[in-house]
């Protein structure tokens, strides 16, 4: 039985691509040369990761699932949850790389505070030993609860419609298979 709600799924599905699309925009805009014998350093090394993370989320194929036969609308109904299935999903991954890249660049900032243009050494090795126990800290708090919730928060706040949104178990099983 159609629900008169397909138009609402394609609108929700556009909604969540465009903050998909500006996470993303975000994520690109976090570029940052280490200083000269220094990439290896860890907050470095993980921002870098993040970046290719972003990009292997943005290189993921989309399947939307078989394409419906004829006007059926519960057959469009079924297309458009799976591709706003495949919509949150995207966008789940990129905000918790985000969220990864701040604590990233927070530690880069808090990095060039304590070196003052110097090189590492003995008399900021305690300083930089907390910087990273900070960032380690910060990246074990980008839980997927917490990414869930504030993703559904943003959502709340902005009154966009959430009666058909994924669960949070229904992103992670299908993270998990593709």
């Amino acid at each position: 039985m159609a629900d008169g709600l397909n138009d609402a799924r394609a609108m929700r599905i556009a909604e969540v691509m465009t903050h998909f699309q500006t996470i993303c925009q975000q994520i690109a805009q976090y570029r940052v040369t280490p200083p000269p014998g220094q990439a290896q350093a860890g907050g470095f090394v993980m921002l870098n990761q993040c970046h290719a993370q972003a990009q292997a989320v943005l290189a993921l194929p989309f399947n939307p699932g078989p394409a419906p036969g004829g006007a059926n609308v519960e057959q469009i109904r079924a297309q458009l949850r799976g591709i706003l299935l495949d919509a949150a999903s995207r966008r789940f991954r990129a905000h918790k790389i985000y969220l990864r890249t701040l604590a990233c660049m927070r530690w880069v900032q808090r990095r060039t505070q304590v070196l003052h243009g110097q090189p590492p050494n003995a008399s900021n090795a305690a300083a930089l030993t907390q910087l990273n126990n900070t960032l380690n800290t910060e990246l074990t708090a980008v839980t997927d609860q917490r990414v869930f919730n504030e993703l559904s928060a943003r959502d709340n706040n902005a009154c966009n419609w959430m009666a058909e949104m994924p669960t949070l178990q229904m992103i992670r099983v299908y993270i998990q298979s593709h």
